[in-house]
């Protein structure tokens, strides 16, 4: 009987133990997996980052619950819903929201915990930088992956200070132009000629215009009226103009970005000094209300500039 209850016991205990084991196993299973997880995203700025292989998941409960001691109630459901997204889907999730106390940032204030904004504790969340993989985006100039990840600057570097945490804000502003970059606004602050290279070295135009700056030879507008001719050559090479002459102030360096606005590119706005009549004023170079065709080339030029016959002769009709 003695033996009979003996081997009942071994095998219960054996029983516990295995299935503490396999507890602990599957605990094991689960942070692994959790301490693996790949392709979490977030955007910096201009850049979208792909974190493909986090030291830590940038939310541990582990770490809050049995390293801290906090209870379940401590951010559910007053700072976070008890559903996995919710926060995401309330579209307010961002590094905005918490450092004004919301999210992480109830208790992530830089008192009851580390600041949201504290620059050396962003890898306690975000993951090691060192892990992170940049898509830059042909869109923009800027490139964070440059800047962080090759010459090692921190998000306070330039942030708030130089840029606030916000994309288009600078743009926003309305003074996010090259005369402000060169008084050293902006980029500027850094990109004076001495810090880093300067904004108004032609040299470096293309280090943060995105292409080999092969400008247009002839530019052709068709709005508001076609089509009226702007030819770089000739105010590049043979009148020795920079691009800054015209760029940001008077043009953005970007094609088509004037026709956009046909209501505002008009020749009464080329009176009052903008566009072409920040230079056009008859004092620089000819005004812009007299040698009309030497830009308005009209339909029939926009034929012979293109090589298009269609409309070939139609001058001489009804003569």
């Amino acid at each position: 009987m003695k033996l009979s209850n003996t081997i009942i016991l071994t095998f219960a205990a054996a029983a516990c133990v295995g299935l503490f084991f396999s507890v602990a196993g599957q605990a094991n299973d689960e942070e692994a997996a959790e301490n693996s997880i790949v392709g979490l995203t977030g955007s910096y700025g201009t850049t979208q980052t792909v974190i493909k292989s986090a030291d830590k998941p940038m939310f541990s409960h582990g770490d809050h619950v049995i390293g801290f001691g906090l209870g379940c109630d401590s951010c559910h459901p007053d700072t976070f819903q008890k559903k996995r997204g919710a926060a995401e889907e309330a579209g307010d999730y961002t590094m905005k929201s918490l450092e004004e106390g919301m999210y992480c940032g109830t208790c992530h204030d830089g008192d009851s915990a580390f600041g949201v904004t504290d620059s050396d504790s962003c890898a306690s969340c975000h993951g090691d930088m060192k892990e992170m993989i940049f898509k830059e985006s042909d869109e923009y100039m800027f490139s964070h992956r440059l800047h962080v990840d090759d010459m090692g600057l921190d998000c306070d570097s330039c942030h708030p200070d130089t840029f606030q945490k916000k994309r288009g804000a600078a743009e926003a502003a309305g003074d996010y132009t090259m005369k402000s970059l060169e008084g050293g606004m902006y980029c500027g602050t850094c990109h004076d000629g001495d810090s880093a290279f300067g904004v108004s070295e032609p040299e470096t135009c293309v280090t943060c215009h995105g292409s080999d700056m092969k400008q247009p030879k002839t530019i052709v507008f068709e709005k508001p009226v076609k089509a009226v001719i702007f030819d770089h050559t000739m105010h590049t090479e043979d009148m020795g103009l920079e691009c800054t002459d015209c760029h940001n102030d008077l043009f953005k360096m970007k094609i088509g970005n004037a026709e956009a606005s046909p209501e505002q590119f008009t020749m009464e706005t080329l009176y009052a000094g903008k566009y072409c009549g920040g230079c056009h004023d008859g004092d620089n170079a000819f005004a812009s209300d007299t040698k009309c065709t030497t830009c308005h080339i009209g339909v029939i030029g926009l034929d012979r500039l293109s090589g298009d016959k269609t409309h070939e002769g139609e001058e001489h009709r009804g003569h």
